[in-house]
């Protein structure tokens, strides 16, 4: 082994031990889509009922199109240069997004984006491109290390 390899190796070692301990309190979010028309909905996998979605850096998030309805999309109503912070594209009946990874990178654009307050809590809004006018949800973004006073808007 060279010592660029063994310098290429150690690097590889400390990058995988760093993504399992940042990966080590990350979750994954799964937002149901239910319903058609005026009565669908984005519910948060066990709720009952749609409520802002508390995401921490780092974690993902997929939306799940129940069976039976029509297509659907996740879209941000956040735009970063001209295009939508996130969004899933379209979900078929029965199918789920891909992941989408709310990292720090996506944590301070969306900070620089709605004018807040870096350290603080981001509402990001988001609709569904097909039905804009009926479907919409609310994500929290909440950054490394931040610590609720309250869980108020979870409830909102």
């Amino acid at each position: 082994m060279t010592r660029r390899d063994g310098i290429i190796w150690a690097l590889l070692v400390c990058l995988h031990i760093a993504g399992m301990a940042s990966s080590a309190s990350a979750v994954e979010k799964v937002i149901n889509i239910t319903g058609n028309g005026s009565d669908a909905q984005y519910i948060e996998q066990g709720k009952t009922k749609q409520l802002n979605v508390v995401v921490k850096v780092g974690d993902t998030v997929v939306w799940k199109n129940n069976p039976g309805n029509k297509t659907h999309t996740a879209t941000s109503d956040v735009n970063v240069d001209g295009k939508p912070l996130f969004t899933t594209g379209n979900i078929a009946a029965g199918a789920t997004s891909a992941p989408i990874l709310f990292n720090q990178a996506m944590y301070d654009a969306a900070v620089k984006a709605t004018g807040g307050k870096a350290g603080e809590r981001v509402h990001l809004g988001y609709f569904c491109e097909k039905h804009p006018s009926l479907m919409g949800g609310k994500l929290v973004l909440e950054p490394v290390g931040f610590r609720a006073k309250d869980d108020e808007d979870h409830k909102k």
